[in-house]
């Protein structure tokens, strides 16, 4: 099946009944799955669902990253507003389009550390997930052999204890050295990446996404915006009612959906979604939907070395006083160090951020997209522990260069953001707490998902693209076996 931008396709799966969450009989032109969003998370959703033979549909707003030259595109209708006292962002960090933030992504493949899924029992913040770091190891491994993960072997001390081994190992040799910030020894190691074209990270574009329109099981759908999710019986989701900027409007009828659409962009489909049943939205009941936003800031500074590091050229990280500086009453950070071929050194500190009850994203009705619906504003700010975090984390610059026998800097002037967001649509063991389920099962409806960093309860100091893809790795062998 052939599907270009200037032509909406549906294809019609096979009729057959089912039961379980998502069990419904199915009727022409249905199909299994229903994904919104071709980031990460949707596109390793649909491919194991393609590969399990489940009639799946992928629905991206975005174009191709080619895109024909006589064609418009949504993604200048996805704006946003701040209502904050700190200001994110949001178009520096996200990018709509097939492929999702792939198609700019540094690489870097961490895991979320044990005690990062037990902050109220270990720490008494916050609050822990309803799932464990080993309910999430084996994926771990998978997504790290999925995107071609390469890097050293680290030391158990360096990094969380695994069970398996990096699918490529780094040939050089290499020892994590140690060295002593803030009396603590911290032991730094070799940043694993995904590297499948030399030293670039993968693109989805390359290879995943024309895997999954090369099944016969898998739709791809571009430049369509998902502005509606309709539940016909306040029980299951019906259908998704779809629009172009060509006029068109359709509706495509699943057994199950899975929004995959970012942390900004999930939060805001859900909340859109009004009815008699849901209306504040869907999953809204709590009032949860948009709430405890929350994104990595980072602070960074250059300087030169005067001595052997012992590190290669690359990017070498700790996460030894993590647990320490949460005990000491400041959010974890960790510390990394640039290493340059010619002594220069980028000391970079990424400090978690508090997921307060009043970051949240909600719906600014004063501005509109492109289908006149309301476009998400972001109400952001520090509390009091992330603004101690900061300056503790600013002043590592000092102490970092005198720890390296340094000279010169170049500070930046302000925070940098990472494209990093998470929350909004929190995972939790009741829906008093959250917005969807330990498998990522929005409460209150029988067959509407959300998958990735929207549903972290918590973020930790790690990059989220490991934690995300295996958690939708997860979700995959769970809806294999309500829909297969």
């Amino acid at each position: 099946m052939t599907l270009t931008r200037r032509r909406f396709l549906i294809h019609a799966g096979t009729m057959a009944a089912a039961v379980g969450a998502c069990g419904r009989v199915r009727m022409p032109e249905t199909y299994d799955l229903c994904i919104i969003g071709s980031g990460f998370a949707g596109t390793y959703l649909g491919l194991r669902a393609v590969e399990n033979r489940l009639h799946t549909i992928l629905i991206e707003a975005g174009s191709s990253p080619q895109p024909l030259p006589d064609e418009h595109s949504l993604k200048e209708s996805f704006g946003f507003s701040n209502s904050g006292a700190t200001r994110y962002p949001v178009n520096g960090i996200r990018d709509i389009a097939v492929g999702g933030t792939s198609t700019h992504w540094g690489g870097v493949m961490v895991r979320l550390w044990p005690s990062d899924f037990r902050m109220r029992s270990e720490f008494g913040l916050y609050v822990d997930w309803p799932l464990t770091f080993e309910d999430l190891e084996p994926y771990y491994c998978q997504a790290e052999k999925l995107l071609s993960v390469k890097g050293h072997d680290p030391a158990s001390i360096a990094e969380p204890a695994r069970q398996c081994r990096y699918p490529v190992e780094n040939p050089e040799p290499y020892r994590a050295p140690e060295l002593e910030i803030e009396g603590v020894q911290a032991a730094f190691s070799s940043v694993p990446h995904s590297r499948r074209n030399g030293d670039f990270a993968l693109r989805l574009f390359d290879e995943e996404i024309p895997a999954f329109m090369a099944s016969e099981y898998g739709t791809l759908v571009e430049d369509r915006q998902v502005c509606r999710i309709v539940t016909l019986d306040g029980r299951s989701i019906d259908h998704v009612e779809i629009r172009g900027l060509d006029g068109s409007v359709d509706q495509v009828r699943a057994r199950c959906f899975v929004i995959a659409a970012g942390t900004i962009e999930s939060a805001r489909l859900l909340l859109s979604s009004t009815s008699s049943w849901f209306p504040t939205g869907l999953g809204n009941a709590n009032d949860l939907v948009g709430r405890f936003f929350n994104v990595h800031p980072s602070i960074q500074t250059r300087f030169d070395v005067r001595q052997d590091l012992g590190l290669p050229p690359g990017q070498h990280r700790t996460c030894s006083l993590n647990d320490s500086h949460r005990r000491a009453g400041v959010n974890a950070s960790h510390y990394q160090m640039d290493v340059a071929g010619n002594g220069r050194v980028r000391w970079r500190v990424q400090p978690e951020i508090e997921p307060r009850h009043e970051n949240r994203v909600t719906l600014n009705s004063r501005q509109k997209d492109a289908f006149d619906n309301p476009l998400p504003d972001i109400g952001f700010g520090y509390s009091p522990r992330d603004l101690l975090t900061l300056e503790r984390a600013r002043e590592s610059t000092e102490w970092a260069k005198r720890m390296l026998a340094a000279s010169g800097s170049e500070a930046t002037k302000h925070d940098r953001w990472r494209a990093h967001p998470a929350g909004t649509c929190r995972m939790a063991s009741n829906p008093e707490s959250g917005v969807v389920d330990q498998w990522n099962r929005v409460y209150g409806l029988e067959n509407l998902y959300v998958s990735g960093a929207a549903t972290f309860p918590t973020s930790g100091t790690a990059n989220p693209t490991e934690t995300l893809v295996a958690l939708t790795l997860r979700l995959a062998d769970h809806l294999e076996g309500l829909l297969s």
